[in-house]
């Protein structure tokens, strides 16, 4: 009977440090690195914010050397800087503030549109006319006119 007594009580004490071996199993910290998904918003809005100060030192540049690519540069930008700042939306990790700040490069970006669209205005646009017509008279010399 004591032996039995004896046994028992050893075969609960190995089951019970069996179990707690496979406890300290699932408590120990992994060595394999976690995935973690990266920042999306906040460099998106960086971008964006990036994308318009380069428009708007493209204007400045423009104003200095009067090169016209230099106002469809900016104007690139400024729409690279909206469309970045656009898709903020789809970010996982977006707050209040990035909202906010969508909204404000937005804007700034409208203003500087309006400010390109000003300065790129052809001051004789007969001549443009004139160059649709002389191309409208190659494609269609037996026109009747």
């Amino acid at each position: 009977m004591k032996k039995k007594l004896y046994f028992g009580i050893v075969l609960i004490l190995f089951s019970f440090t069996a179990s707690c071996a496979k406890l300290k199993e699932n408590f120990v910290l992994p060595t394999e690195p976690r995935v973690v998904r990266s920042a999306c918003a906040t460099p998106r809005i960086n971008r964006a914010f990036l994308f318009h100060n380069d428009a708007k030192a493209s204007l400045a540049l423009f104003y200095v050397e009067r090169d016209a690519n230099l106002l469809f540069e900016a104007l690139y930008s400024a729409s690279d800087s909206v469309r970045m700042a656009s898709s903020v939306g789809k970010c996982w990790d977006r707050r209040r503030t990035h909202y906010f700040a969508m909204k404000n490069v937005i804007s700034m970006n409208s203003q500087l549109r309006r400010v390109l669209e000003l300065n790129m205005r052809d001051s004789d646009p007969m001549n443009m006319i004139l160059i649709y017509g002389g191309q409208y008279e190659d494609v269609m010399p037996n026109d009747i006119k």
